[in-house]
């Protein structure tokens, strides 16, 4: 007797969003990110934002990415 078993059913891995602190006078250019790449490979994709996290809680500029996992292509790439 045989028995199928499906194949697993995996989960799509869901959309990463980062974001740091941005200094006065400086760009999201100029975010060093060697740190934040997490083995996707990706350098850059920032955008200026803002978040309440930052300035003990009061708030102010961020430099802001998502992360999105395309399955298609197994890659990581930008939203």
């Amino acid at each position: 007797m045989s028995y199928y078993a499906p194949p697993p059913v995996v989960a799509p891995i869901p959309d990463q969003q980062q974001q740091v602190g941005l200094a006065v006078g400086a760009t999201c250019a100029n975010v060093e990110d060697s740190n934040l790449r997490w083995n996707t490979g990706l350098r850059g994709g920032w955008a200026a934002s803002w978040a309440w996290w930052v300035n003990s809680g009061k708030g102010g500029a961020v430099c802001t990415r998502t992360l999105h996992y395309d399955d298609s292509k197994s890659l990581w790439t930008f939203v």
